[in-house]
């Protein structure tokens, strides 16, 4: 009873973790972005990673592949209340499930902290980048890595920068099909990149926390999609 307690808690907090949209050209209007959530594959197994914390006080049996370079535990936990509806979104095609199967998991090559996520099981071709809470109409934009210009790296090597970017570490990515580009630049204390936005060799802005995985349409409004130590953070672009 004591660990269905404070497992309650931490579901209270997982349903609050995924950080709030950011808005590329300012203001705070329109539909608030549903709430996003990384897909993770390990020892053949899936997971939505909601980012919810693991009780501290009791006593989790971790399990991990000891044969495996995968790090990765994972433990049972208490099954939701009610089954949470996804949507889990993927290039070729989007589908609908729900689930009530929690458990805790240490995602080692997402997140070095302990947090809770659902376990799917997709079909064997489908191919998932991330899953958004409810049910809804999408689309999915992939990434295309471009070499940095010289233009790109002069302006990373800007002093005015707080923390100072690292011009030697620099990607860019295109958004297929669009005029978006992405420059995820290095530099802050918790090795997590800054990413702003350019379009059509304009200036960049932004400065949003996160790595750029790909953009998301939802329900006819188009996403940016950002990750940091395995939390989804959506700015609408």
């Amino acid at each position: 009873m004591k660990l269905a307690i404070t497992f309650l808690a931490a579901l209270v907090a997982s349903t609050q973790i995924a950080a709030p949209i950011a808005h590329a050209c300012g203001g705070d209007y329109g539909p608030r972005a549903p709430a996003m959530f990384l897909v993770a594959a390990h020892h053949d197994r899936v997971f939505v990673l909601l980012g919810g914390a693991v009780p501290e006080r009791e006593t989790i049996a971790w399990k991990g592949d000891e044969m495996s370079f995968d790090r990765t535990q994972i433990a049972k936990a208490p099954a939701l209340g009610s089954a949470m509806e996804l949507t889990l979104v993927g290039p070729r095609r989007t589908r609908t499930m729900a689930t009530k199967n929690q458990v805790f998991i240490t995602p080692v090559h997402e997140s070095r902290k302990a947090m809770t996520a659902l376990e799917i099981f997709p079909k064997a071709d489908d191919t998932i980048r991330i899953a958004i809470e409810g049910k809804h109409v999408t689309t999915w934009q992939d990434l295309e890595s471009v070499a940095p210009g010289l233009e790109t790296i002069a302006w990373a090597q800007n002093p005015g920068f707080s923390p100072p970017l690292d011009s030697t570490n620099i990607y860019v990515d295109k958004v297929k099909g669009s005029d978006l580009e992405l420059i995820s630049a290095y530099g802050s204390a918790d090795g997590v990149a800054t990413t702003y936005i350019r379009t059509a060799g304009g200036k960049p802005w932004g400065g949003y926390r996160g790595t750029p995985r790909g953009v998301v349409t939802v329900d006819g409004v188009r996403y940016l999609v950002l990750v940091a130590n395995g939390i989804v953070s959506p700015v609408r672009v």
